[in-house]
């Protein structure tokens, strides 16, 4: 899916930055890239000068196409899954539902805590290895898929309302 050559450089007073590139692999466009170490969270941001990029396409990476990256981590680990979730599926009048993964506005970065926590086994062994070294990190993105495994129908002549969607979460070594 993606290749990242990517570097950790500790600037002193919990300041760190990932510098590197990812190269998307794949046939689609990476999208919503976060890169998740044991010092927080760093938002992807490409430094390829005066970018001739559709908006839609400015925080993506093409297929095969190889970006330069020079970003600062958030403190905060936006992408850490919630510990010990109760959902409440039924709520009495006047009481407030609290979804575990949401993130105020941000509906991607929600859906990628969500998604990533399906395979809890494989969470909580990328939580123990972050949390223990400082050499790994985690690439997460988005995928719209072009085709999906099975089409929908109806039993009525209107098209099915289909949106398929495909989580990358890859675990790379820092240099």
């Amino acid at each position: 899916m993606l290749k990242a050559d990517l570097r950790r450089i500790d600037e002193g007073n919990n300041n760190v930055r990932i510098v590197g590139t990812i190269t998307n692999l794949s046939a689609v466009p990476l999208r919503n890239i976060s890169i998740r170490t044991s010092a927080g969270v760093a938002a992807l941001r490409m430094t390829t000068g005066a970018s001739t990029r559709p908006s839609d396409q400015a925080d993506a990476i093409a297929p095969n196409e190889t970006v330069t990256i020079d970003t600062p981590v958030q403190l905060a680990d936006t992408l850490k899954p919630p510990e010990n979730v109760h959902y409440q599926y039924y709520n009495y009048y006047g009481q407030q539902y609290q979804n575990p993964y949401a993130e105020g506005n941000d509906a991607t970065l929600g859906l990628l805590k969500a998604t990533c926590d399906l395979a809890a086994k494989r969470s909580e062994r990328i939580e123990r290895l972050l949390a223990g070294r400082k050499d790994l990190a985690c690439v997460y993105a988005t995928q719209e898929t072009q085709a999906p495994p099975v089409k929908l129908k109806h039993g009525n002549d209107r098209p099915p309302l289909e949106k398929h969607w495909q989580i990358v979460r890859a675990l790379v070594q820092l240099k």
